[in-house]
């Protein structure tokens, strides 16, 4: 109504269909924040547990001590969260590539699981491996982050043209056009 007021109705109405729009769309990515915030945790904490893991077998440990010393690392993190059933399953007696099978599905995850199960079938060295895993997901979301910040910017004009650009033709156009239609005699004085 305010905006129906103040702008004109038809103009109102487009701006009041936008906003709402707008907030509908705000909302909704309000409602996965907690989803973002445990996937960018994973993304940020992955290459830190993967050197983890690949320091611990370089040091000669079996892959059950190395996972169990890596995910125990890993404190408050959403990647021992991930991986306790795959070390439970291992301590178990679990075929180790059944139980890392169960990470397949995971976005970051996923590419580890995949090579200790193509290591232990092929009986392949997995510390160079993890290694180049590692520093391929740092320079991953190092390119990400910075996606994101050069986005920022222009995603940061919207608000403010939506801010300003009212106040400027209030105070700016208005009275020129009123002062114009004045001085040419269109509205009386």
């Amino acid at each position: 109504a305010l905006l129906g007021w103040t702008l004109g109705e038809f103009i109102g109405l487009i701006a009041g269909a936008g906003a709402g729009f707008y907030l509908t769309r705000m909302l909704s990515k309000r409602e996965n924040a907690p989803n973002r915030i445990e996937s960018a945790a994973v993304t940020r904490d992955t290459p830190v547990f993967i050197d983890l893991l690949a320091a611990t077998l370089a040091s000669g440990a079996t892959m059950q001590s190395s996972l169990s010393a890596a995910a125990n690392a890993m404190q408050e993190s959403p990647i021992q969260t991930r991986l306790a059933p795959v070390l439970a399953a291992i301590e178990l007696g679990a075929d180790p590539r059944d139980a890392w099978s169960t990470l397949m599905d995971e976005p970051v995850l996923g590419q580890l699981a995949m090579s200790v199960m193509r290591s232990y079938d092929t009986g392949s060295g997995l510390e160079p491996v993890l290694v180049g895993i590692a520093s391929e997901m740092r320079r991953e979301h190092r390119s990400r982050v910075e996606v994101a910040a050069r986005t920022a910017g222009v995603k940061a004009v919207i608000p403010l043209a939506v801010c300003f650009l009212p106040a400027f033709f209030a105070l700016g156009v208005v009275p020129i056009v009123a002062s114009l239609a004045a001085s040419t005699g269109l509205i009386p004085e």
